[in-house]
């Protein structure tokens, strides 16, 4: 009896320690692979550190749909693999024009690295500061089969509107006045009413500018700026101090007597374009008085183009300067033509 006992406690010690056995072979083997797939992780690491990426671009300031190049750079060992991301037509938020890639570059300082370039054309519609996000791009290097994957910094991209640049809106370039742009009418059956009707108010325009053209025989530019001036104060809108209408009216006056007493197309001229004629007129480029209508077409414009009314805030006195402009420039002008006479004169004898 003691014998069976003693046999059975010899084959369970025998059954423990097999178990032990194949738990320490076991241990041995998970080690053993865990080792493996470290080394594994380490070299990739290793490879993957020698892959460097650059993103550079031709401006970081851009207006509204104005292209820009950027480029992705992407430097890796010979014989290492480079999967750039297909992008599409967008990046981030700028519209992708074009791009051209460029693989397996070697490098001019023959260090046997490569160089994998990405070119491409953006532009945006978008404003503000807008940023090029980051990718990510896979890097096969030297005979593994496991990519690491690698990141691009992003870019910030300031993109302004076309308007932005313009400093000081009050400073204005000069400006032309309104220019009447000829319609073409289509060709109608009707060309006989058109032509008739076109004839009389040909002969009716005619008939008016004969009496105009009389009746401005009789005043002078002076007087007739005068009188319109008065008229002017008269009207409701003087009276009501609409100051839009009152401004305009004057402007009109100033050129029309421009027009008539030196003889230019003021209407249709710029204010430097007609300082400039006076100037070769009066023959005197400091004149006061042209340093006085160069005063007025600069508060006219404010007023007109930039809401400046307070530049005429006290409609009366405004009439007052006009008129005293017109006055002085009708002076300096006749002033001008007795010089001349008398120089020609003087020539002569």
């Amino acid at each position: 009896m003691s014998i069976h006992r003693l046999n059975r406690s010899e084959n369970g010690l025998v059954r423990v320690r097999y178990q032990q056995t194949l738990l320490a072979g076991f241990l041995l083997v998970v080690v053993s692979l865990m080792g493996e797939g470290l080394l594994t992780a380490n070299e990739s690491l290793s490879e993957s550190e020698e892959v460097t990426t650059k993103v550079t671009v031709s401006t970081k300031s851009v207006q509204v749909a104005e292209p820009f190049q950027a480029e992705i750079r992407i430097t890796a060992p010979a014989g290492a693999k480079v999967s750039f991301p297909e992008l599409g037509n967008a990046w981030g938020a700028f519209d992708v024009l074009e791009h051209k890639d460029q693989f397996d570059v070697p490098a001019v300082d023959g260090s046997g690295m490569r160089s994998w370039f990405r070119r491409l054309t953006l532009e945006t519609i978008s404003t503000g500061d807008l940023e090029l996000p980051s990718l990510e791009i896979q890097v096969r290097t030297g005979a593994s089969d496991t990519a690491s994957v690698v990141r691009t910094d992003a870019q910030k991209i300031q993109v302004m509107s076309v308007l932005e640049s313009q400093s000081d809106p009050l400073q204005f370039r000069d400006i032309k006045g309104i220019v009447n742009l000829e319609i073409p009418e289509p060709a109608s059956y009707a060309w006989a009413w058109w032509l008739a009707g076109g004839m009389g108010g040909a002969l009716m325009l005619g008939l008016a500018a004969l009496v105009l053209a009389k009746k401005r025989q009789w005043n002078s530019p002076g007087q007739w700026a005068r009188k319109e001036i008065q008229q002017l104060r008269d009207t409701d809108a003087f009276s009501n101090g609409d100051v839009d209408f009152c401004v305009d009216r004057m402007d009109q006056i100033l050129r029309s007597f421009l027009e008539w007493e030196f003889a230019i197309p003021a209407a249709n001229w710029t204010p430097r374009e007609i300082l400039s004629s006076l100037e070769q007129q009066l023959h005197n480029s400091e004149s006061s008085a042209l340093q006085c209508l160069a005063s007025w077409f600069d508060r006219a414009e404010q007023a007109k183009f930039a809401g400046a009314v307070s530049c005429f805030g006290n409609l009366e006195q405004s009439t007052v300067d006009l008129q005293r402009l017109v006055e002085h420039l009708e002076s300096d002008h006749l002033s001008n033509d007795v010089t001349d006479v008398l120089s020609s004169a003087e020539g002569e004898l």
